[in-house]
């Protein structure tokens, strides 16, 4: 059985994890990634995106170098306010998630609700995972729910120095925090996350990303590392 899990990437205004999440300054039509590894070169990911007529992204292929087939379409779906409403995913099988937000009578974000699909072997054999993402006024997550499960139950708290935001992901079932810090564009510098080995206290294994960008505010190399080392660095290719 083959388990798909889709992680989705918030549009949306606001300080918070949504804003921490944007995706690209101005129309970008077309993002080429490079990726390379110490002495390796990885694979190259094509990525299309679409527009309606008021500028609003409306979908988004991944396309594979190898295949020349999209691996990942999304597409985005908004309501009577021109706020984002829905997202649908899809993979080479079909429909893998959809994403749907809700928001009050002013506007404000509440809560998104994703449906993703597990795609099993056997012809017809499925299965769903649903998660629930509370937020507060500010339009920050607060708190996240798999499937109804308690011990599957996400806090998140923030703190912010000057432009850099860190967000603090505590889960019920791992009992310490999952820390993510991202720069005053709204990209990832530090992850830390904790390795745990038998008859050993968790230990934190921190990864940093530095970043180079271009005139418009899109990064266009990204480089990984760990311990001072690189684990890999892409080249980005952006066609506006």
């Amino acid at each position: 059985m083959t388990r798909v899990f889709v992680i989705c990437m918030l549009l949306l205004p606001g300080v918070s994890r949504a804003r921490v999440r944007t995706e690209w300054k101005g129309n970008v039509q077309r993002v080429e990634d490079h990726k390379y590894y110490p002495g390796i070169t990885g694979p190259v990911h094509t990525t299309i995106y679409t527009y309606d007529l008021s500028r609003k992204q409306m979908t988004k292929f991944v396309y594979d170098s190898d295949t020349l087939q999209y691996t990942t379409k999304r597409i985005s779906y908004y309501n009577k306010r021109d706020r984002l409403a829905k997202m649908e995913y899809y993979g080479k099988d079909g429909l893998e998630s959809t994403v749907t937000f809700t928001y009050d009578e002013i506007d404000r974000l509440l809560s998104s609700q994703e449906i993703a699909i597990t795609i099993c072997r056997c012809p017809g054999d499925t299965e769903r995972n649903i998660s629930y993402i509370r937020y507060d006024t500010l339009g920050q997550a607060v708190a996240k729910d798999l499937n109804g499960k308690p011990e599957e139950h996400i806090y998140y708290r923030y703190d912010t120095c000057g432009q850099e935001v860190t967000i603090y992901e505590y889960s019920s079932m791992a009992g310490y925090p999952y820390i993510c810090t991202y720069n005053d564009k709204g990209h990832m510098i530090q992850e830390v996350s904790y390795s745990i080995k038998l008859a050993r206290e968790p230990y934190p294994v921190v990864t940093r990303y530095e970043y180079i960008y271009d005139e418009k505010g899109n990064w266009v190399k990204k480089t990984c590392l760990r311990n001072h080392r690189v684990l890999s660095y892409t080249l980005r290719t952006i066609t506006y």
